[in-house]
C-alpha cells in the first residue's frame, strides 16, 4: 500500500528486500513473494552491501508497521534506522510502530541506544502510527513525530478487489471469516458461538507462518485454510459476512 501511495505521487519506486542474514539462509515467506509479483525490487544483498543503493535512490523511505520493536526484528541490525543511507539523502519514516509504550530497546539491548539515538536524529520526517510513539520519540529521542494513518488506507480500495480477484481459492457462499494471530482455547469458544449465532459456516484462515501451524491447530475444533497468499487473505476478508479477528490489520481491511 505504501509502495503504491508512493508511486500514485509520481515517484518511481523500488523496494529494498531484506538483507541476507549472517548465516546465509534466506527464508521465502508469503510477503516476499507477493512483492516479486507486484513491485520493482532489488536483488537481495548482504548487509555490508546495502550502501549501494545509495547510487540509484534520492530519498529512503522505512515502511510501516513495529519495524522499531526489538522483540521482532533481533536480526536486522541498525537497517531499520537506515543506517546504510548517506547523510545527504532523505530519509523518511512513514508509520512506524514501536510495538509499545516505552521502545523495546530497554533493558536487553540498551548498549544500542546511543547508536540507534543519533540514527533516529539523522532522520528528515517521521510519521509513526499510534499517539504513544510520538510521545517515544520525543522522550526517549528529543525528536518530533507526526501522528499518521496506517498505509492501508492510502490507496484506492479498488487496488484491493484487484488483487483479490487473483485468488486461487475462493470460499462459495456465505461464511463468517476468522483471522486469529494468538489463538486460545477462550477464542475458539467465541468463534463458536458466533458462527452458532449467525448460522454461518467460517473460514479460518492460518497466519502466514507456516512452522507455527501444527502449534495453532491445537486450540481450533476445525481446519485451518493454510498458505493463505495475500489475494487470498483480502478476498477472505471482502467477501464476508461477518469477520472475528485479533489482528490490526484484518481489522483495517474489515
Amino acid at each position: 500500500a505504501l509502495y503504491k501511495a508512493i508511486e500514485e505521487m509520481g515517484y518511481s519506486v523500488v523496494m529494498i528486500m531484506p538483507p541476507i542474514p549472517k548465516d546465509g539462509e534466506v527464508s521465502v515467506t508469503f510477503a516476499t513473494t507477493f512483492c516479486q509479483k507486484y513491485h520493482e525490487v532489488t536483488e537481495r544483498v548482504n548487509f555490508d552491501d546495502l550502501k549501494q543503493f545509495n547510487d540509484i535512490a534520492d530519498t529512503f523511505v522505512l515502511g510501516s508497521d513495529q519495524i522499531w520493536n526489538h522483540t521482532l526484528f533481533k536480526g536486522k541490525r541498525e537497517s531499520f534506522y537506515l543506517d546504510f543511507v548517506d547523510d545527504k539523502k532523505k530519509k523518511i519514516a512513514y508509520a512506524a510502530s514501536f510495538g509499545f509504550s516505552v521502545p523495546t530497546i530497554f533493558p536487553k539491548h540498551v548498549d544500542r541506544y546511543p547508536r540507534i539515538y543519533k540514527l533516529m536524529k539523522r532522520l528528515d520526517h517521521i510519521g509513526v502510527r499510534e499517539d504513544d510513539a510520538v510521545t517515544v520519540c520525543k522522550d526517549y529521542y528529543d525528536i518530533g513525530a507526526k501522528h499518521v494513518l496506517d498505509p492501508v488506507f492510502l490507496t484506492d480500495k479498488e487496488n484491493y478487489l484487484e488483487l483479490a480477484a487473483n485468488a486461487p481459492r475462493k470460499p462459495e457462499g456465505a461464511y463468517m471469516c476468522v483471522y486469529c494471530i494468538t489463538p486460545k482455547e477462550s477464542a475458539n469458544k467465541a468463534f463458536q458461538f458466533v458462527s452458532k449465532e449467525l448460522n454461518l459456516p467460517r473460514v479460518n484462515m492460518g497466519t502466514g507462518n507456516a512452522r507455527k501451524y501444527e502449534m495453532r491447530k491445537v486450540n481450533f475444533d476445525m481446519e485451518y485454510m493454510e498458505n493463505v497468499i495475500l489475494e487470498e487473505w483480502l478476498y477472505n476478508i471482502i467477501n464476508s459476512d461477518f469477520i472475528v479477528t485479533d489482528s490490526y490489520h484484518c481489522l483495517c481491511f474489515s
